[in-house]
């Protein structure tokens, strides 16, 4: 195990979120997905066993994504940290397995990445004695060049990285239904997807509406839809 290291859960707080973020329709959606990651988040991070901090978006100076990620970095690394985890809340298939290979693999690596369907990054992973917090910064964060841009750093630098497996974010109505499939049956956040998709039915427009269920759950039948 890592002797002095952490992870760092950077996130805003629910009500941020919710409306930052237009997964759906509504607030009151917004708030209820939003809400549902973070718990997930908190609930993996606390099952992992593994040292955490736990630091808000707000909380931090009104300055861009990266300036206040690199900050809050640098302010753990200031604790005598030796190795640091980032992640955020928006990777419903992040495991407490995939946290746990992370810090082992940051044992043996200056980097670890976990890279997002669209080219982003779910978790990172840096040795203190790599972080250089300016480059940290400056990185193209909240891009689909971001996984890119890192990996080029760390050939730059000539810095040993770790990448693991390819994950869906949420930033969208559409990722929802394209992770549910990917989460274990018993999967509270998948749990309660479905429910979403099953009851909260006015975020589908109603013309397409038995389509989509049909989509989700093949089998299902649906009542036919007025015209």
């Amino acid at each position: 195990m890592i002797s002095s290291g952490a992870i760092l859960f950077f996130t805003r707080k629910k009500e941020g979120e919710a409306m930052s973020k237009k997964i759906s329709g509504s607030y009151h959606q917004n708030s209820r997905v939003t809400s549902s990651l973070i718990d997930k988040t908190i609930s993996i991070l606390k099952a992992s066993g593994l040292p955490y901090y736990k630091c808000y978006d707000e909380q931090t100076s009104p300055h861009s994504f990266g300036e206040k990620l690199a900050t809050a970095a640098s302010d753990i690394f200031e604790k005598g940290i030796e190795k640091l985890i980032i992640i955020g809340n928006d990777c419903p298939q992040l495991t407490t397995e995939i946290l746990n290979k992370a810090w082992l693999e940051l044992e043996e690596n200056d980097m670890v990445i976990g890279p997002d369907k669209r080219g982003g990054i779910y978790l990172m992973g840096i040795s203190r004695k790599k972080f250089d917090q300016e480059e940290f910064m400056h990185l193209p964060w909240q891009t689909s060049n971001l996984f890119n841009e890192t990996v080029m750093l760390c050939q730059l630098r000539s810095l040993s990285c770790k990448t693991l497996s390819t994950l869906y974010d949420i930033n969208a109505f559409e990722d929802l239904k394209k992770v549910y499939w990917k989460l274990a049956t018993d999967d509270q956040f998948r749990i309660f997807l479905k429910s979403l998709f099953l009851f909260e039915t006015k975020i589908f427009d109603k013309k397409i509406i038995a389509s989509k269920l049909n989509d989700l759950f093949p089998g299902l039948r649906a009542p036919p839809m007025a015209a």
